[in-house]
């Protein structure tokens, strides 16, 4: 064989590879998460203790390919603020949920998947869609915990008496 031949064979190889690989498009990408105290929204305040549920949104509007997997994927990474060391620290990854691959609306959602703790001062949760192997999208949302600590407050008081329906300052 010739190098002609060869250089024409590799082509028609990687354009034919090209061809078979999965090409899946999204739109309309959201990550959003949910206290007792906020409704749905990317960036949320929650107090000591919270049930924070977490849900991920999106469109597919194409699929182009012969070698896609079967279904789509959602699951979240959630890390913690550490002030100590000032960077992110992962703490855990939610369930991975699946649903079939296709032209449509799709929503994820994990209810009550774990409560926000005032020892830390911000949550990132990071929502990851994936077919297959490959990741598609990867978004982030945002927790502030409340600040719920009475410190310096000072409460100086007096003997004295009121009647009912009085009042003092």
């Amino acid at each position: 064989m010739n190098k002609f031949t060869i250089i024409v064979a590799l082509i028609f190889v990687l354009l034919m590879s090209v061809s078979f690989a999965c090409d899946v498009d999204i739109i309309d990408e959201t990550i959003e998460l949910r206290s007792e105290e906020d409704g749905y929204d990317d960036r949320i305040y929650a107090e000591d203790n919270s049930e924070i549920d977490i849900r991920i949104g999106f469109e597919i509007v194409d699929v182009d390919g012969t070698d896609c997997a079967s279904n789509i994927s959602a699951k979240a990474k959630v890390y913690r603020w550490d002030a100590t060391d000032d960077e992110w620290d992962y703490w855990k990854t939610t369930a991975t949920q699946n649903k079939t691959l296709e032209d449509d609306l799709f929503s994820f959602t994990w209810s009550n998947e774990f409560n926000a703790d005032d020892s830390y001062e911000e949550y990132k949760i990071e929502g990851i869609i994936s077919e297959g192997s490959n990741e598609l999208e990867i978004m982030d949302a945002y927790i502030e915990m409340e600040d719920n600590t009475c410190d310096g407050i000072e409460l100086v008081a007096a003997d004295f008496t009121m009647d009912e329906g009085d009042n003092k300052t």
